[in-house]
């Protein structure tokens, strides 16, 4: 349980993807070790699968790479090095396991500007009734 949720002021932000976005896996117990397995973690409330999307802060003193969790249907594509941006993005401040404070970031509606007006991770088939 998070500690607190902090929004992210998206426009203060810039960022762009820093590799390709891949299936967050679960982690389980077994024989007293934790074991990722191959089954893909869904949202509990939506039941939408996540994804980990890999994205660095643009105009940082140094390289830094950030883990932003993202629930969408399908895997998101991201072009590497281009500018991407989220509908919302939040960083939620939890304690660790060790202890320590620890940040986790949570994103929805992953943009990519190499794909303008694309929203990654949705089925984009036109669906009757709707304009193209």
């Amino acid at each position: 349980m998070p500690l607190r949720t902090i929004p992210v002021a998206l426009d203060q932000l810039p960022l762009v993807a820093a590799g390709p976005c891949e299936p967050q896996n679960v982690w389980e117990e077994q024989n007293g070790r934790r074991v990722l397995t191959d089954r893909q973690e869904t949202d509990p409330d939506t039941g939408e699968r996540l994804w980990s999307a890999y994205v660095m802060p643009v105009g940082t003193d140094r390289p830094e790479v950030l883990q932003v969790r993202v629930r969408a249907d399908q895997q998101p594509v991201v072009t590497q090095f281009a500018p991407v941006t989220f509908d919302s993005l939040e960083v939620n401040v939890r304690v660790g396991k060790d202890g320590r404070l620890a940040q986790y970031f949570a994103g929805r509606g992953l943009r990519d500007a190499a794909q303008p007006g694309r929203k990654n991770g949705q089925d984009h088939k036109q669906h009757e009734g709707q304009p193209a």
